[in-house]
């Protein structure tokens, strides 16, 4: 059983007792950043949790775009996590709901990345990822930066590919 209660002041979540996890033992505070998504088929709008992530730097998403990445005529979400240096593509069904995609092939600098867009780089009518990093250096001389395009292969390979 797991009792959570929400700090509104700071945005953060403080787990009070978990069985079976002495990590969240003890109202030790537990930071969390996630997608939503909101559903108007009530008279009340009501939001609707889509995907949740530990994030201990209080990282949300970043980097947001959507394309039809598998190709089934509905629009797609695609978004970085900062933590795990990952790519996540939730994959739309056109009803409002997401399945979270196999994604391989991106690889994410080390650096703080801070832009994600997506377009068909190629024409070959699928959508392509296109990431762009910044490093994190004190000064506007101390920074550096690359972008990096990532090419859609398609649903049947399941995966993107580094242009060269």
């Amino acid at each position: 059983m797991t009792s959570i209660r929400r700090d509104r002041d700071v945005g953060r979540v403080a787990a009070e007792k978990v069985e079976g996890r002495d990590d969240l033992a003890g109202g030790e505070v537990v930071y969390f950043a996630g997608i939503d998504r909101i559903d108007f088929s009530d008279k009340e709008p009501k939001r609707v949790s889509v995907m949740r992530w530990n994030s201990p730097a209080h990282n949300p998403a970043s980097g947001m775009g959507s394309g039809d990445f598998d190709g089934d005529g509905n629009l797609d979400v695609a978004f970085t996590i900062f933590e795990t240096r990952e790519v996540v593509i939730l994959l739309g069904d056109g009803k409002g709901n997401f399945k979270k995609a196999d994604v391989s092939g991106v690889k994410l600098a080390p650096n703080p990345f801070y832009d994600l867009r997506v377009a068909d780089v190629n024409g070959d009518g699928r959508p392509d990822l296109i990431i762009g990093y910044e490093s994190g250096g004190a000064t506007i001389t101390q920074r550096d930066g690359s972008i990096h395009v990532y090419l859609n292969q398609g649903s049947t390979q399941g995966a993107l590919a580094a242009a060269k």
